[in-house]
């Protein structure tokens, strides 16, 4: 019986209990031992199905595996101490009602379903890890501490009312969201770091651990909605599918909207629910862009979180979409994120700023637009294509998916982040009747104007129609006064009510001008300090606020950011006019000494300011005369106000053009620096010529920084001027026509010291000479103040650093240039050049620090068929570049590196191997053809030449540089304007970027690659060693010296010497022997030749290694002019001890010896020099106190010697791990004069 329940526990049950009759099974250890056996129990798996009992008690017994199916009877389970218990699936018990798991440490899987009358759940102390699909919909109570579980959710239990889980430390998520019954909770003593209680209204307490508070969702989680507009074909509904992760949208192609009103698809990322919602295309009439705007951001109730601005390849074409719906000026921008889609090197940070960054120099629009929008993000959404049997298929299906999963991975992990900083966005004001629509209908009249001597005139006489507008204001105002509100800049009420609710910006709420002067804080003080409601009073040189104000201060303040070009007015104040538009009449000039002529004057805007008020009661009751009028009210009127900068600059005609040229480049990139706080990109370039420019102040600029710095300050800082008063009204019409319908007389402009000018320009107009401005943008674009280099995969690309700066302007020269060109490559090295439109050099191997190809000999017989279009020459001589800061620095911590062949190749490969001095722009296309007999191998090119030659080779399309196929017919399309698609197609010129280098460096430089492609011994480190460790009283000592860093060659010698204490004698009672040579360093043997009072624990080891750089990889930079002029290892007789030299000796050479007997291994001899000649040297052998050494000539019948002969044009050599700087005969004999012999010649004794 023991043996069936250990077996079978099956058996037994299915005999012991009937199916049909037992009204309960209880099985209890205890019950069977005492009917059984005092060790039997129930081992294994037990399945109780189809019982028509009312209760099952289990207790204390072995069952690994527990099933309780189909028993529609049972109203209770107890299950307790079933310590082997794993697996229990409770299933189709219709009637129960209470489940109890207790104490079964070793469960870990547990099913519950079929049970809708269960409501009491006890599953505490077991394994259990997850109970996330529990379904019990009448369930109210469940105690599951003390378990293991680690994530729970009671989705599916409505009705829970107590839920216990404490003590459950790996519990770290629990959602109980939509439990609307829930009144209980106990998660104490847990992990929680998340806790989902959205929708559960009827929770009285509620225990949690302490850190948890932070992240509890406690509110039903709403839609986060995201808004796509954008241009048709720009990828718009292609980044709706990716983001939603379906194609719930239609993505169009040829650019054909599929989208006539709006779609939306709903989906959810990192628990957090997306709705995106896709508009129209802007290609549409005006009305029904904005309509189906409107209408998608009222569709959601939560509001718009963000909006994403999609813009394809042609951006400045595609944002300027976004100005004629008159977005571009609205509280819109600032919810709205630019995805600049189709840009394969989105995962490259670099490529992204310097795409960004060359936008903003494109266009003014640009700029703006950019900067006043949340953000802009990079990706790119390849067509998503589908999987045949085509493998080459299915690779770029696999790539196109990839690419698109890293797009959606970008674009959810910015919006998680953005829409939790920022509000919703419930409704924006956007109009039918635009802000654009609504300046076109609101042109001026055409403008009178006078002519003086065939010059533009200054005075602009308008008519425009003063209509008056009978709002009242907060104050108690007159009849007369509530019909006379003055427009200030508002020439049509109507029409600009609507434009105000994009446009009306205060300075208590102006986001374009965040830093005004701090003593404007306020519109108040905005009004008052402007005096924008008094008049102005004209002298003639001056413009001064009239003495009273001629409106209320209780009006409108409206400010608009400027975004036009800085405005530039040539020949200012022209003594010999007759125009003085400082005077209230301009053709009467009494012209005044007070301003001063200029060349030209630039007025910097920043913003626009209008301000609405009414007349004030003073002005209106003010007598109907001319004198006391102006004396009190000014002559005019002006209802807008340009605020700013100005600059006034003379001298410029002492200047040439290039002088001219170059201040004008460097004032445009100063300007656009501040104004979009981006790095000036000729930041370092000298500036030789600066006119003389003062400000409004009379403040003299007279260096590049204060030009820099003032325009910082305006546009950063905002610190401001008046620079223009715009729509003036003659106070006296004003007066006048307060009731008529009658035209008011309109002054167009007055500005601060200027009486005259000649021409009005915009700053592109007045530079003229775009191709500098496009130079700015070029070198950013095609990196020329970047080194070329040739990576370890043998790839021509432009390095990361940027490697020089420029001191002049580089020469442009515009070029109409079109040739054919074929050419045959011999070897790889000239198809690599070619390859990457270098056409002069055919070897690279004079360039340093290049790794070269293989020069093998190519077998194919084709040719390179390259047609070229040029269309502007760039030249940067060396002269015109100076190494860069970092360069130059990298280039000196090279030169001072222990391994300076490896740092510098490790330099070069950063910053670059070579510099064009000459790069040509425009297109270029080839095709790789077998040679034709009668085509010339360079020719110039004219259409009809071009496509006679494609016609007779046959060839129907060209490849572009990046591979991409250009049909012969579209070709022709193609050249007709290449400004758009600019790319460099030859490199000439090419020298070392070592030649950048000043002449010094490159001498360093050139020595460096001399001796490591020589095999010459070199001074390969120097170094001292203190002899702290050894012991006094003996007489042999033996020391290791370690060295750093450590050598790639175990082939070289050790000369040195003992110092003494004050490192200033070498000491003869001391014999070295240099040994045991590693990578690490090498060990000296030391012995005492006589007795001594020296303490050796207080003297130095002062030595040299010696050996050939390029087997170490280690070269002294301290001691690099200090020459080995001459090595030899020989063997001496001790009969015969003169050696003869092969070079010339001279006085100041440094002689080093090694000696040893070769017959004792390590057996050294104390041998030194006695005289010299220039041919010949003569040693002599020391006798020793050590009696080991007595009697040499007995012992020893020859001696080895390392000879070494050491020149240097300095008496010193300087220790490398160390400062320390040491005579050169601290380490050997020096040939000087006394110990010179002229008649000692070599010959056999």
């Amino acid at each position: 019986m023991f043996n069936k329940l250990r077996n079978n526990p099956q058996n037994w049950v299915d005999k012991k209990y009937s199916k049909e009759n037992e009204e309960k099974i209880d099985i209890r250890r205890k019950n069977i031992r005492n009917k059984i056996g005092l060790k039997s129990n129930l081992h294994g798996p037990l399945e109780i199905k189809k019982f028509k009992s009312r209760s099952v008690n289990l207790e204390k017994l072995k069952l690994t595996q527990l099933k309780i199916i189909s028993c529609p009877q049972i109203t209770k389970i107890e299950l307790s101490g079933l310590i082997k218990l794993k697996s229990l699936v409770v299933n189709k018990c219709s009637r129960l009602t209470n489940l109890e798991i207790v104490n079964c440490p070793q469960l870990t899987e547990f099913d519950l379903y079929g049970c809708p009358k269960l409501t009491k759940l006890d599953i505490s102390h077991n394994k259990l890890k997850e109970l996330t699909e529990l379904d019990v919909s009448n369930l109210f109570e469940l105690n599951c501490s003390n378990t293991s579980i680690e994530k729970l959710s009671l989705k599916r239990c409505p009705d829970i009312i107590k839920l216990i889980c404490s003590n459950n430390e790996k519990l770290i998520y629990l959602d109980i969201s939509n439990c609307s019954k829930l009144e209980y909770l106990d998660c104490s003593n847990s992990g929680l770091t998340s806790l989902d209680v959205s929708n559960c209204p009827n929770i009285k307490e509620i225990i949690t651990p302490p850190n948890l508070s932070d992240n509890v969702i406690g509110k039903k989680k709403i839609f986060k909605n995201i808004l796509i507009i954008g241009c048709t074909g720009s990828g718009k509904s292609t980044l709706a599918n990716v983001l939603a992760g379906n194609e719930n949208f239609e993505e169009s192609e040829n650019g054909v909207s599929e989208i006539e009103t709006f779609q939306k698809s709903v989906f959810e990322w990192e628990g957090v629910k997306y709705r995106v919602i896709d508009t129209t295309g802007f290609e549409h009439t005006e009305n029904k862009v904005l309509s189906r705007i409107k209408e998608g951001i009222s569709s959601v109730p939560e509001g718009i979180n963000q909006i994403l601005l999609v813009i394809g390849k042609n951006f400045t074409d595609e944002i300027s979409q976004l100005d004629r719906l008159g977005l571009s000026e609205s509280d819109f921008l600032k919810y709205t994120t630019i995805v600049r889609t189709k840009f394969s090197n989105f995962k490259n940070r670099d490529e992204c700023k310097k795409d960004k960054d060359k936008l903003c120099w494109e266009s003014e629009i640009n700029a703006r637009i950019i900067e006043s929008c949340k953000g802009m993000i990079y990706v790119d959404n390849p067509p998503d294509y589908y999987y045949d049997d085509d493998d080459d298929d299915n690779k770029e299906a696999n790539i196109s998916k990839k690419t698109r999963e890293r797009s959606r991975f970008i674009l959810l992990s910015y919006l998680e982040k953005v829409c939790q900083e920022q509000q919703a966005l419930q409704h924006i004001n956007i109009d039918k009747e635009t802000p654009s629509a609504s300046t076109n209908k609101d042109k001026t009249r055409p403008v009178k104007v006078k002519e003086e001597n065939e010059r533009n005139e200054f005075v602009v006489e308008e008519k425009r129609k003063g209509k008056l507008e009978n709002e009242s204001v907060k104050e108690p105002v007159t009849e007369t006064e509530k019909k006379c509100k003055v427009e200030r800049g508002v020439s049509n009420p109507q029409l600009d009510r609507e434009q105000n609710k994009l446009e009306n910006i205060g300075v208590d709420n102006f986001t374009s001008l965040p830093l005004l002067p701090q003593l404007i804080t306020n519109n108040q003080q905005m009004i008052q300090q402007l005096k924008l409601n008094h008049g102005l009073s004209l002298n003639g040189y001056n413009i001064q606020p009239s003495e009273q104000a001629i409106v209320t201060e209780g009006g409108k303040l409206n400010m608009r950011s400027y975004n036009g070009q800085p405005i530039v007015y040539t020949n200012i104040n022209d003594t010999a006019s007759s125009v003085n538009l400082l005077n209230y009449n301009s053709d009467k000039n009494n012209f005044s000494n007070k301003l001063q002529p200029s060349d030209v004057c630039i007025n910097f805007p920043i913003a626009e300011v209008t301000y609405n008020s009414n007349l004030s009661e003073s002005f209106l009751k003010c007598v109907d005369n001319d004198e006391s009028l102006y004396e009190l009210y000014g002559h005019v009127f002006a209802r807008k106000t340009l605020i700013g900068g100005k600059l006034f600059i003379k001298e410029l005609n002492l200047a040439n053009s290039t002088q001219i040229n170059g201040f004008m480049l460097y004032l445009t990139c100063a300007y656009k620096s501040a104004k979009y706080n981006i790095e000036n990109p000729i930041n370092n370039l000298p500036v030789t010529y600066l006119p003389r420019i003062h400000t409004l102040d009379e403040e003299l600029l007279d260096t590049p920084e204060k030009i820099s710095d003032w325009l910082i300050n305006l546009y950063q800082i905002h610190k401001f001027d008046i620079i223009s008063y715009k729509d003036l009204i003659p106070v006296n019409q004003l007066k006048n026509n307060l009731s008529s319908e009658e035209y008011f007389e309109t002054l167009i402009e007055k500005q601060p010291g200027v009486t005259n000018f000649k021409e009005k320009l915009s700053l592109e107009e007045w530079v003229g000479n775009v191709v500098y401005i496009n130079l700015l943008r070029w070198i950013k674009d095609f990196h020329f103040l970047q080194g070329i280099r040739v990576n370890k995969f043998y790839k021509m690309e432009t390095t990361k650093k940027i490697a020089a700066s420029l001191i002049k302007v580089p020469i442009v020269n515009p070029s109409k240039k079109s040739h054919l060109e074929i050419i045959r490559s011999t070897n790889k090295v000239e198809e690599f050049l070619i390859s990457n439109n270098i056409y002069s050099i055919k070897v690279m191997s004079s360039f340093p620090f290049i790794n070269m190809i293989q020069l093998d000999n190519l077998s194919s017989d084709d040719y390179n068929f390259l047609v070229k279009f040029e269309k502007y020459e760039i030249h940067i001589r060396k002269d015109y570049i100076k190494p860069s800061v970092e360069f130059e620095q990298a280039i000196n911590e090279a030169l001072e590196n222990m391994k300076p062949f490896k740092a510098l190749q490790d330099v070069f490969d950063e910053y670059g191997h070579v510099f064009p001095q000459k790069i040509i722009l425009g297109r270029s296309f080839k095709r790789n053809i077998t040679k034709p007999h009668d085509i010339p191998n360079r020719s110039d090119l004219k259409p009809e030449s071009l496509k006679s030659y494609l016609n007779e080779l046959n060839i129907s399309y060209l490849l572009t540089r990046r591979g991409n196929i250009i049909e012969k017919n579209e070709l022709f399309d193609l050249i007709q304007d290449l400004n758009d698609d600019l790319e460099i197609i030859e490199l000439d010129n090419i020298i070392s970027l070592c030649e950048i280098l000043d002449k010094e460096q490159q001498e360093k430089i050139n020595n460096i690659i001399s001796n490591y492609k020589q095999d010459n011994y070199k001074i390969i480190m120097t170094g001292i060693a203190d002899l702290k460790d050894l012991d006094n009283n003996n007489t042999e000592h033996y020391k290791r010296i370690s060295v750093q860093p450590s050598l790639e060659d175990e082939n070289y010698e050790v000369i040195g010497s003992i110092i003494s204490k004050q490192k200033d004698s070498k000491l003869e009672e001391y014999l070295l022997k240099f040994r045991l040579y590693d990578f690490n360093g090498f060990s000296v043997m030391i012995k005492t030749l006589k007795k001594t009072d020296i303490k050796i624990e207080e003297c130095y080891i002062l030595w040299m290694i010696i050996g050939i750089p390029s087997k170490l990889s280690v070269f002294s930079p301290k001691n690099q002019g200090l020459q080995v002029k001459y090595k030899e290892f020989l063997t001496l007789q001790h009969n015969q001890l003169k050696i003869k030299i092969p070079i010339p000796l001279s006085q100041g050479f440094i002689i080093s010896v090694n000696a040893y007997h070769s017959q004792i291994t390590y057996g050294s001899i104390n041998i030194k020099l006695v005289e010299w000649s220039e041919g010949c040297i003569r040693f002599q052998i020391n006798e020793s106190k050590n009696d080991s050494l007595k009697n040499i000539d007995e012992v020893v019948n020859s001696i080895n010697c390392n000879i070494y002969v050491l020149g240097s044009d300095y008496n010193t050599f300087r220790i490398d791990n160390g400062n320390e700087e040491y005579p050169l005969d601290l380490i050997g004999y020096k040939l000087s004069e006394e110990n010179f012999n002229k008649n000692l010649t070599y010959s056999d004794e």
